[in-house]
């Protein structure tokens, strides 16, 4: 997972703040595989020939979106960043 972008944390940093490690390892898990899974079916659309553009359309993070709280400006900054990062 080398080399792949994060999104500012949020959430994450006001547990850390609060001394919440058992909650703050939990969300850093899930996080690390909702990158894992978003770099992946990016990587799926960009192979079958999908734009930047329609892949931010078929928004393939949205069952992520919400849990994290990210508003739709950070989604489509965050699903351009991962597609410029992944081979051609």
């Amino acid at each position: 997972m080398s080399g792949l972008p994060t999104p500012a944390l949020g959430e994450l940093c006001l547990h850390r703040q609060s001394g919440d490690t058992a909650g703050t390892k939990a969300m850093m898990r899930d996080y690390r595989t909702m990158l894992a899974e978003a770099r992946d079916r990016i990587a799926k659309l960009k192979a079958t020939g999908k734009t930047e553009e329609e892949v931010v359309a078929l928004r393939p993070t949205a069952d992520y979106d919400a849990r994290f709280g990210v508003n739709e400006r950070a989604t489509g900054n965050f699903l351009r960043v991962v597609y410029r990062s992944l081979p051609r």
